[in-house]
């Protein structure tokens, strides 16, 4: 499977919103609010991560994942001192086939020719946290919610 990477522009924006949505609505599908509600929920938290990414992560770059010029997900990325996955996201269509996994392995190769880690930060109840583990991420720090983990 040939992935490629295509530097994330506003002609993207709806896409990105797709896979955010997608993965926040599983969330808040359980309070059974209205349809309208949930979106307008959903359209203000997207805008917040967006602001907060811009924030925290001036100097990330976002990529579209694509499989044969098809958008497939999305990786935003900061590339310092080690190489830190802000956020990937990998399209429903299209989960549970390694995409996400070779994205990884492609990541904590090319930092390792640089001599660099790979560092994350990921929800507790992450269903990604055994993905991370399994590619060889060990956990470095954690709160209540979350756990930074970074590779060897």
């Amino acid at each position: 499977m040939q992935i490629t990477y295509k530097e994330g522009d506003n002609s993207y924006n709806d896409f990105i919103k797709e896979l955010f949505f997608q993965y926040k609505t599983s969330e808040l599908l359980a309070f059974n609010w209205p349809s309208e509600i949930l979106v307008s929920l959903l359209e203000m938290q997207f805008k917040a991560q967006e602001d907060s990414y811009r924030k925290q992560f001036p100097n990330a770059n976002g990529f579209i994942i694509e499989i044969e010029n098809v958008p497939v997900g999305w990786l935003l990325l900061t590339k310092a001192d080690t190489y830190h996955i802000v956020d990937i996201i990998i399209h429903n269509n299209f989960q549970g086939k390694g995409i996400g996994s070779q994205v990884i392995k492609e990541l904590i190769e090319q930092a390792s020719v640089e001599n660099k880690k790979v560092t994350l930060k990921v929800a507790k109840n992450n269903a990604a946290l055994k993905l991370y583990s399994t590619l060889g991420f060990k956990i470095i720090d954690e709160d209540d919610v979350y756990l930074k983990m970074s590779t060897s």
